[in-house]
């Protein structure tokens, strides 16, 4: 650890607990200790940037180079390459372009200017690519290893490096299992990666160095985290300002292993429940079937991961992601049918999900306050396995369907993920504390759903209302700054119930 410029306990967290629409508990982002090997500015004077644009920037994928940038309705594209001099014009309808289809390599330098044409208005983007060495191209072009295609070490824009911290937090890749002085066992993680992006320009003009530059976004990284994790964590910057080194600590293993006793207590589920959904299993197809790109997982996250990524899952035969994977399909071809619309099945995925999990008012009310801060991540409610009551034998426990808006909003992302309709899950806040819900694409528009909201607490008795069920984005729901959530403009227009058999 001597050559690490920093170590940080860190409790992250990007949800909240949520008892009702009207009651939320505090957000637990703050909660840990932060101690730091040399003094600098960066605890007390931190300069927050939010957002992850990408204007112009190049990339690699697949043994390709490419150009991209984000892209507008209405929009044209004139990209302008130079290299030593020599420039070639590529017109492009998409937000990229393939360099290597052009004759560009790694080891060239390159200097890129994008025009973007929307009616009598234009605007340029330049950017400066510096040749990899290819040992460099080798070591951080090659996708990672659990195969994603978008997921490097090669760090081209700010949003890639919240993606590939996510990813580090879920797969874990090269963990080490190991037990400090004291006994406790933990998991060691450390890679390296190398920051093409301009990491120091959200702090221009203050006078930071690249190291304060790049704690900050190590720490944008960590608030831009859309799930719940708990780590140590350490970074060193190498002398080449791009170069860096990345160490990741856990305390808890990635399958949760404990439940609170909300269910043994006096708590009613949904009483006001009108099952909408079918309740007949029926032979069914699923869209996620269809999709070519495959990813291997084990865990509950790494499920939920991949299919939030947008490729087909292929669990490990008897890992909590192969049984819960195979359970979400099953309950899909109860709740719903292949003739159904995507309203419907929208629709019925939110009410079965509120009207079989209980709310976990234990872990909220009492849990958060006794725990150790990675005690609390092995907890189910976070977890699919919270919303689907597996438990550690493999088997499922209708009783103990327990769960808070994280997992509560995995599932959902999940399930609909399956059924082929576009999906997200949103991290955020409400009234300054965590919150996680979820949005999806209806008819081409975007709506806001929050199952966690859609189930109130009145005494011991829950009830369920459609009052988050495909509505707009409303001001009580804050986003998270760093992630670039498309907006829900209007409520959706609901049609009238089918009849199911």
């Amino acid at each position: 650890m001597k050559n690490f410029k920093k170590i940080v306990l860190l409790l992250s967290v990007s949800v909240v607990f949520c008892l009702t629409a009207t009651s939320c508990l505090p957000f637990l982002a703050t909660v840990g200790s932060i101690i730091f090997n040399f003094s600098d500015r960066l605890s007390e004077n931190r300069i927050i940037v939010y957002g992850c644009d990408n204007d112009l920037a190049v990339t690699f994928q697949n043994g390709k180079m490419y150009a991209t940038w984000d892209t507008g309705s209405a929009y044209s594209y004139l990209l302008t390459v130079d290299k030593n001099g020599e420039k070639t014009e590529i017109p492009s309808e998409t937000g990229y372009v393939d360099l290597t289809g052009y004759g560009y390599s790694y080891s060239d330098d390159l200097s890129l200017d994008l025009k973007k044409t929307k009616g009598a208005f234009s605007t340029h983007y330049v950017y400066d690519y510096s040749s990899l060495t290819r040992d460099q191209y080798n070591t951080y072009t090659t996708k990672v290893n659990a195969g994603f295609d978008e997921i490097d070490r090669y760090i081209a824009t700010r949003s890639e490096w919240f993606d590939f911290f996510s990813y580090l937090i879920v797969f874990r890749d090269g963990i080490k299992e190991t037990a400090d002085e004291d006994g406790t066992r933990s998991y060691l993680l450390e890679t390296n990666c190398y920051l093409a992006y301009d990491y120091s320009s959200f702090d221009a003009y203050t006078g930071l160095g690249e190291e304060e530059c790049l704690g900050n976004e190590v720490c944008s990284a960590i608030e831009a985290y859309e799930d719940s994790a708990s780590y140590a964590y350490s970074y060193s910057l190498e002398k080449d300002k791009k170069t860096v080194k990345l160490y990741l600590k856990f305390y808890y293993p990635n399958i949760p292993d404990k439940e609170t006793d909300t269910s043994e207590r006096n708590y009613k589920n949904a009483l006001n429940a009108i099952q909408h959904y079918g309740r007949t299993a029926k032979s069914r197809t699923f869209p996620i079937d269809s999709i070519e790109k495959t990813i291997p997982v084990e865990s509950s996250d790494q499920l939920y991961f991949a299919l939030k990524k947008g490729y087909r899952p292929v669990p490990e035969t008897g890992s909590p992601a192969d049984l819960l994977y195979k359970k979400m399909r099953s309950v899909l071809s109860t709740i719903n049918r292949d003739s159904g619309s995507d309203y419907d099945k929208l629709h019925f995925i939110y009410d079965y999900l509120i009207d079989t999990v209980l709310y976990d008012y234990t872990f909220t009310k009492e849990t958060m306050d006794k725990e150790e801060s990675s005690s609390l991540f092995r907890y189910k409610c976070l977890y699919l396995e919270g919303v689907f009551g597996l438990q550690s034998d493999g088997t499922f426990d209708e009783s103990k369907r327990v769960a808070i808006c994280d997992g509560l909003s995995k599932a959902y992302l999940c399930m609909a993920t399956i059924e082929g309709i576009p999906c997200l899950k949103v991290s955020g806040t409400v009234n300054d504390e965590g919150h996680a819900w979820n949005k999806a694409k209806l008819g081409g528009q975007w709506y806001m759903i929050d199952t966690t909201w859609g189930n109130e607490l009145k005494g011991t008795n829950e009830y369920l209302n459609h009052d988050y069920l495909l509505v707009k984005d409303d001001n009580k729901h804050v986003e998270n700054p760093y992630k670039n959530y498309p907006s829900a403009i209007s409520d959706y227009r609901r049609p009238y119930f089918s009849m199911f058999a």
